[in-house]
């Protein structure tokens, strides 16, 4: 452990530089949001991004957390009570059997370690009826053992089940990097207490620090001039820089408005100025986080979507829904208290 935390440092005076992913680190691989954003269809083949992974422990003590499960589901409900977390007993019931989860399928799952907590995260069942994202079942130590808590739920959660757990990689077979040395100190601080986080292939996410030079960058460069486009009211231009999927929602949503309904919409949405903070490099996608701006008012924080082929972008995703990374940036990216902070609070000892 101190040898790959003296590499991380040994970088923190430079820009992008490489570091030694931890050893005991799993990759796995984002899954691609769709079109929609949201969370994906119960049968939708999945999609992952090539070169966006969240990196997360390795178990503690491999078998534990699949031992855990499997006495949950051996349980009678009376036993239960001394199975899980203060409380739980009645919503694990309840789960376990809505889940359709099995002995094979907890056999074929994915264990990970997160802080203090264990995480069995599982292929989703034909028969269930739990909604993508929440195939994972999350365990607290006490005492030397493992108790089921039925109520955890966070973002992170649904992204791990999301991803690609089903092909985990060691953290050292993909290129890791930060985007400087104060994100090189954070993920150095996550991996001591094993925590995760999100690397991609220009970086690590850690932090909504601006990058010297981003506007300079070609997906940075696209999207200000689709945006200049767009603020000159030039909507069947704008239009123009989307997918087909993208471009159809932006129609059907914007061309059926009256157009003082439009006016008013629109205007009040160019009345605030996008600041670009980062470029994330995701393979087929690149994803832009920025914050709006506008006088007298907080700014607040969005990430658009590019898809990106042979070095030409597109907008995509247009439109409101959230998905499970949509929502890990809005609590742990976003706000001022800090990446470090805020995964500690909700995972650390």
């Amino acid at each position: 452990m101190k040898k790959h935390i003296l590499l991380i440092l040994a970088f923190a005076a430079s820009a992008s530089a490489l570091f030694a992913a931890p050893k005991e680190y799993s990759a796995v691989r984002l899954r691609n949001v769709g079109e929609g954003g949201g969370t994906p269809a119960l049968n939708a083949p999945a999609r992952y991004y090539e070169t966006a992974w969240a990196l997360v422990a390795k178990p503690q003590n491999a078998g534990k957390a699949k031992a855990a499960a499997k006495a949950l589901l051996a349980a009678k409900p009376a036993e239960l009570e001394s199975l899980c977390a203060a409380g739980g007993a009645k919503r694990a019931a309840k789960l376990i059997k809505i889940s359709g989860l099995s002995p094979k399928a907890i056999d074929a799952a994915f264990e990970a370690r997160i802080g203090k907590h264990e995480a069995l995260v599982y292929e989703l069942p034909a028969k269930t009826r739990l909604r993508p994202g929440m195939n994972a079942l999350v365990f607290e130590e006490k005492d030397g053992k493992l108790l089921f808590n039925p109520s955890f739920a966070d973002p992170f959660i649904s992204l791990l089940a999301l991803s690609d757990f089903k092909n985990p990689q060691s953290a050292e077979e993909i290129p890791c990097k930060t985007f400087d040395g104060a994100d090189a100190e954070i993920c150095a601080a996550a991996a001591r207490e094993k925590l995760p986080f999100l690397q991609f292939a220009n970086g690590a996410l850690v932090s909504e620090k601006p990058v010297e030079g981003v506007d300079a960058e070609s997906a940075a460069k696209f999207y200000r001039a689709a945006q200049d486009v767009f603020y000159s009211w030039k909507l069947d231009d704008y239009s123009a820089f989307m997918t087909p999927e993208s471009r159809a929602k932006f129609e059907s949503q914007f061309k059926s408005m009256p157009d003082a309904e439009r006016k008013k919409v629109l205007g009040e949405y160019f009345q605030w100025k996008k600041k670009y903070h980062k470029t994330l490099e995701a393979g087929s996608e690149t994803l832009i986080l920025f914050s709006r701006h506008k006088p007298r008012c907080e700014p607040y924080d969005d990430t658009a979507y590019l898809a990106a082929a042979g070095g030409k972008f597109a907008i995509t995703k247009f439109g409101a829904e959230k998905s499970a990374l949509d929502l890990f940036l809005a609590k742990y990216v976003y706000p001022e208290e800090g990446y470090l902070k805020l995964i500690s609070k909700k995972y650390g000892k």
